[in-house]
């Protein structure tokens, strides 16, 4: 439609029926009013309308929201703080009146908006709005700008400004705390920080370990498809990008940064039948699939599963060993009560992360909603944890060594590999859990002697996995590498 402008007359005649476009259809009474709009209406139309009267002058609709054009707008990110709502907005930022999120238009005391000026021009255009010990910070394409606000918007001030550090992603930021604001910038993770005495932020490079990691998955997908969310239980920052949700692990008085991948899946369940409904001689028996993750949980009348020759007597997960399982019961022509599922590890693309009542919620791109840690925010799968170490030559790599066992401290279900070939790097696994019981005093290897492994090498990679059947959580605390000197090089 085009922008025009008329002037609305009592009793006019709708658009269509002969009257002139824009005049009102109906009289209108007292604060209430009804007005056509003619021509065809666009999906991304905007309208907005200046009142003009003796009792006063008021502008609805969009207006408020414009810096130069209609056209001009593009909302990309929507955020509180002080008691305001604020939108990014393109080549400015605009902020509804204080305690009143409809309150936008240009009669509100409160409401407004700020062009944003910087040296890169119009390429630079608001992406989000984060905020750091206690200023408003704008995120815009190249730069960053530090506000103070203040209820009278003729007192909002620009305090700082950082060039050549900024974000496509406006679902990336996130505070981390009050003293850090974490955004995916063209060379990877950065973290806006504030320095103690002076509260200026400065550029943290936070995320430099993984920076060719990200610069490769900025090249087959858009920044802006990255979302991320602080999970409220570890405080640890999350962001998805590209098939995989980058975590970082930071704890500043215990000296710990680190980054984590998690692949974005959940399981899925199909329920399996038994062979009949009720036991014979007190057995039954299901057909499964061999090596595939199943899981079972028994029910009133469920004595024991078997599944080759591992036995289970309490709920859950196992990998088929062959193409039968057997149903023990609590005595003959009592009906089957378990329940008997396959597993199917199902991936699942976030669109956007959300915290409520204490819990991460993540919205799919298939409209899928999804809560991490189940209902009880406590509840594990099969996910499979991968640890790998980095290649360890104790600061000697030139000195060859002769490899004399392996000590852990850990719980959960894990398998130990080692490989001493950089060249080649393949571990082999070398030691796994005999008996897991989810406890570090029993899973430990410390009480089960020394694990034994006697290759010879300069480097060696330590790898630990856990087996998809452990639907419980696995944790490692220590690993101890012992050798013995041999010849220099």
């Amino acid at each position: 439609m085009p922008t025009n402008t008329y002037t609305y007359a009592f009793g006019g005649t709708p658009p269509g029926t002969g009257g002139s476009p824009g005049t009102t259809g109906i009289q209108g009474y007292g604060d209430r009013w009804q007005i056509l709009f003619s021509g065809s209406w666009l999906n991304d139309e905007k309208w907005g309308l200046d009142l003009i009267s003796t009792a006063g002058d008021y502008s609805v609709g969009s207006n408020n929201f414009f810096a130069q054009s209609i056209t001009s707008l593009v909302l990309k990110f929507c955020t509180t703080f002080k008691n305001r709502v604020y939108l990014a907005a393109g080549g400015q930022f605009n902020f509804s009146d204080n305690g009143d999120p409809t309150g936008w238009e240009q009669q509100n005391p409160g409401a407004g908006f700020v062009t944003y000026l910087s040296y890169f021009g119009g390429i630079d255009t608001v992406n989000a709005i984060s905020e750091l010990q206690g200023r408003l910070v704008v995120i815009a394409r190249r730069s960053v700008q530090l506000w103070t606000v203040d209820a009278d918007p003729a007192n909002f001030a620009l305090v700082q400004e950082m060039d050549n550090i900024g974000s496509r992603a406006p679902l990336s930021a996130q505070n981390i705390g009050d003293f850090d604001v974490i955004i995916l910038d063209d060379t990877g993770f950065r973290s806006l920080r504030t320095r103690e005495v002076t509260l200026n932020a400065y550029v943290d490079d936070i995320g430099v370990s993984i920076d060719s990691l990200v610069q490769a998955d900025l090249l087959s997908v858009s920044a802006a498809t990255c979302c991320a969310i602080v999970e409220p239980t570890t405080k640890n920052y999350w962001a998805y990008l590209n098939g995989k949700i980058y975590v970082l692990s930071r704890y500043p008085s215990s000296k710990v940064s680190a980054w984590t991948l998690f692949l974005p899946t959940y399981e899925a369940y199909s329920t399996i039948n038994a062979a009949t409904a009720n036991y014979v001689a007190s057995l039954n028996s299901a057909t499964v699939v061999t090596d595939s993750v199943y899981k079972w949980t028994p029910g009133a009348h469920e004595v024991s599963l078997v599944n080759g020759t591992e036995t289970l007597t309490a709920a859950g997960y196992f990998k088929a060993q062959g193409t039968n399982i057997t149903l023990n019961g609590t005595g003959a022509t009592v009906s089957y009560t378990g329940v008997l599922q396959l597993v199917t590890v199902t991936t699942f693309i976030p669109t956007k992360f959300v915290v409520f009542n204490g819990q991460v919620y993540v919205l799919c791109n298939d409209r899928t909603l999804l809560l991490y840690g189940g209902s009880n925010n406590n509840t594990y799968d099969g996910c499979v944890a991968t640890v790998v170490l980095p290649w360890l030559d104790d600061k000697q790599p030139a000195l060859m060594k002769i490899a004399q066992g392996i000590d852990v401290a850990l719980e959960g279900n894990w398998s130990l590999s080692v490989s001493p070939d950089p060249a080649t790097n393949t571990p082999v696994a070398v030691w796994t859990v005999p008996s897991p019981t989810g406890s570090e005093l029993s899973d430990s290897s410390f009480d089960l002697l020394r694990i034994g492994y006697s290759q010879k090498g300069t480097h060696f990679l330590v790898k630990l996995v856990t087996d998809p059947t452990w639907a419980q959580s696995a944790t490692i605390s220590e690993l101890l590498f012992h050798y013995n000197r041999a010849d220099r090089k």
